[in-house]
């Protein structure tokens, strides 16, 4: 629709994209550079969903089992909790692996690894959506055991080579592994071809990259496990046709349940009972509500308490698209053959509280509206 493409460009550019990059049936519909610079940039999450598709290549080669435990490469971890960890429920988020509240600690160690192996379990390996970083970085050290290379080697040279993707920079830490949980940097049309790959079912040139099976597993089945707010494959989040979120009085009774403030469950009084599009149209009202950009008292009020902070419903899966702070985002919708890449530097000075979202938390939903 090239009024919803007009409009996508304009609010990329407002709300402080460096690029936006669309694809559709193969053919590039625009490359919208909005800041100098073509230098590349830090993909930051998004890191996650390339070591999801280089564990693809191992799988397809018969060299990597996705219910193998992580102990078989460090066997440091063959007894106790950490023994039932497998490399399925580090692509899941749910190993049970104790997740630091902030990045600082993990960013000031030397060895990610080594501090991912000193992590304690803290829930049943398998059980639970917790979100890891830690896990990630795990995952990246895995690849390297099993390819015996690093694994940023081993992506340039199985996926990048073939895609044509030659100026990329991978950030490692101070005993020489490849980040995990971020740190790959890429030109946004280069990250674009990624989704390309995907959108061609792994075939780039005649040739399969990756196989369908593998990507038919992790960017468009459900992982056993799923977050309330999202849907997940491995390593990549799956966008359904359709959302509806509501805090309906259900939700409510376990907030009373777990001791949730009184005084806030009447400011949320508001939004009870409608029922919105997606969670960031929630998040909007919210923050108009509380006056927090980042919710921090609607998290610790529910998330950090452990119950959910809405109900969703979910339509059938329409395409996966993967994320990363920043407001990072690569867009796959299959079956409308249709790529979306927006990328952001890292800001310079104090964000404009009164500009637009930085983050576009609707890119995905105004994604999937380009179509007719």
């Amino acid at each position: 629709d090239p009024v919803a493409v007009r409009a996508l460009v304009r609010d990329a550019r407002a709300n402080g994209s460096d690029e936006l990059v669309l694809v559709k049936d193969g053919v590039l519909v625009g490359d919208w550079v909005f800041t100098a610079g073509r230098a590349p940039i830090q993909t930051m999450s998004i890191t996650k969903s390339v070591l999801s598709l280089a564990v693809g290549v191992l799988v397809d080669a018969g060299k990597l089992d996705l219910d193998q435990p992580v102990s078989t490469w460090f066997p440091e971890w063959k007894s106790g909790a950490h023994a039932k960890i497998t490399v399925r429920h580090l692509l899941s988020h749910t190993s049970g692996l104790s997740e630091p509240e902030r990045t600082v600690e993990l960013y000031r160690s030397r060895d990610f690894v080594a501090h991912a192996l000193a992590r304690p379990v803290e829930r049943e390996p398998g059980t639970e959506f917790h979100y890891s970083n830690e896990g990630a970085n795990l995952v990246s050290a895995v690849i390297a055991r099993v390819s015996g290379e690093r694994a940023d080697r081993f992506v340039a040279r199985t996926l990048f080579a073939p895609l044509g993707i030659g100026d990329f920079w991978w950030s490692l830490d101070r005993a020489g592994n490849a980040h995990g949980l971020a740190g790959l940097h890429l030109r946004p049309r280069e990250l674009a071809r990624l989704g390309e790959l995907i959108d061609r079912r792994g075939r780039w040139e005649g040739r399969q990259i990756v196989s369908e099976g593998w990507l038919e597993r992790s960017t468009a089945q459900l992982a056993s496990v799923q977050p309330n707010s999202k849907r997940l494959g491995l390593f990549w989040w799956l966008a359904p046709a359709w959302t509806r979120v509501e805090v309906d009085d259900a939700t409510v009774a376990r907030w009373r349940d777990a001791g949730v403030d009184a005084a806030f469950i009447e400011r949320v009084a508001p939004v009870r009972g409608k029922v919105f599009p997606s969670a960031s149209a929630l998040a909007a009202e919210l923050r108009a509500l509380f006056g927090d950009p980042a919710l921090k008292e609607w998290t610790l009020q529910t998330t950090e308490r452990g119950v959910p902070d809405a109900r969703f419903d979910f339509g059938p899966i329409d395409g996966v698209y993967s994320a990363g702070t920043l407001g990072q985002y690569l867009v796959v919708l299959p079956r409308d053959h249709l790529v979306a890449v927006r990328m952001r530097r890292a800001p310079k000075g104090r964000p404009d509280p009164h500009a637009p979202d930085p983050a576009f938390p609707d890119f995905v939903e105004r994604v999937q509206g380009l179509l007719r």
